[in-house]
C-alpha cells in the first residue's frame, strides 16, 4: 500500500522563498560598496593630491614681457651647449662633474647642468604601479611631452566616472607637485631652436629661476639662475636674452 501524498506546508514554502530572496539581495548589495570604493579610489586619490597646492590648478602661462637685454659678444660654453651673458663678462667659472657654475661679482650665479638625452620614461611606466624610484627617474629623465603633460594637468580635469583617467591624472599631478618645488609659477618657452618652461618668476623671493629647455632632438638642458641678496636683480629681459642666445653644440 502506497503512502498518502502529503501536501507541502505553505508556511514553510513561504519562509524558504523569503530567505532565498534575502540571500540573493545580500549577494548583490554587500559587494556594491566594495566595488564602488575600488572604482572611485583613483578619483579620490587624485582629488587629495589636487588639494595640496593651489598652484596645481594653474597651467603654464605665456610670457608677456618679451624684451631682451643686450648680451656680451663672447659665448659661454658648458658641456654641449653655449649661450651669451646679459650681465657682462663672467668673473668666476667652476667646472664640476655634472654642472658648470658661472659667477658675476655684481650679478647672479648661473648653474648650467649636464644635458640629458631624450627619454619619455613617463610613457613606459604604468602610473598605477609607479614606485618612488620610478618617480625619481622620470623627474630627472623626462622628455618634453611628459613634462608638458604634467604641468598642464589640473584637478579640474578629474572626473569620478573615468577611473583610468583619474589614475593617470593622479600620477601627473604628483609629478607636477614635484616640479613645482622649483617654483610655483611656470611660463612657456618656445622659439625656432628650443621649447620648454621657466619655473618661478625673477621678482619672487628667493629670486631663483630654473629653465628646462629641450632642443629639436629631444635633449634636455637645465639652467638655474640665482640672485644673491646683495647682487643686481635679474630681470625677465635678462632671462629672455639668455634663452634667445642658447645654442646646442652639434656632435662632430
Amino acid at each position: 500500500m502506497t503512502d498518502p501524498i502529503t501536501p507541502a506546508d505553505p508556511h514553510h514554502s513561504w519562509w524558504k522563498l523569503r530567505w532565498t530572496r534575502v540571500f540573493t539581495a545580500l549577494c548583490v548589495i554587500v559587494p556594491f560598496p566594495v566595488l564602488l570604493a575600488w572604482y572611485l579610489q583613483p578619483w579620490y586619490s587624485a582629488r587629495q593630491i589636487g588639494s595640496h597646492m593651489l598652484a596645481l590648478h594653474v597651467e603654464p602661462a605665456r610670457l608677456h614681457d618679451t624684451d631682451r637685454s643686450p648680451v656680451d659678444p663672447e659665448r659661454l660654453r658648458a658641456f654641449e651647449y653655449s649661450f651669451q651673458s646679459p650681465w657682462g663678462k663672467v668673473d668666476t667659472r667652476k667646472d664640476l662633474k655634472h654642472a658648470t657654475i658661472f659667477l658675476w661679482n655684481d650679478g647672479p650665479i648661473l648653474t648650467a647642468f649636464e644635458p640629458v638625452s631624450k627619454s619619455d620614461s613617463a610613457q613606459t611606466i604604468d602610473p598605477k604601479r609607479v614606485s618612488v624610484h620610478d618617480l625619481g627617474l622620470i623627474f630627472v629623465n623626462h622628455g618634453y611631452n611628459s613634462l608638458a603633460a604634467e604641468l598642464n594637468a589640473t584637478p579640474e580635469q578629474i572626473h569620478w566616472w573615468d577611473r583610468s583617467g583619474s589614475a593617470r591624472l593622479g600620477y601627473l599631478l604628483a609629478m607636477k607637485e614635484l616640479n613645482l618645488q622649483r617654483g610655483s609659477v611656470t611660463y612657456k618657452i618656445e622659439n625656432e631652436e628650443l621649447r620648454g618652461f621657466q619655473f618661478s618668476d625673477h621678482a619672487i623671493a628667493p629670486f631663483q629661476v630654473t629653465l628646462e629647455l629641450f632642443d629639436v632632438n629631444g635633449r634636455r638642458y637645465e639652467l638655474t639662475i640665482t640672485s644673491p641678496p646683495d647682487s643686481r636683480k635679474v630681470t625677465q629681459a635678462d632671462i629672455n636674452a639668455l634663452v634667445a642666445s642658447f645654442r646646442p653644440i652639434p656632435h662632430s
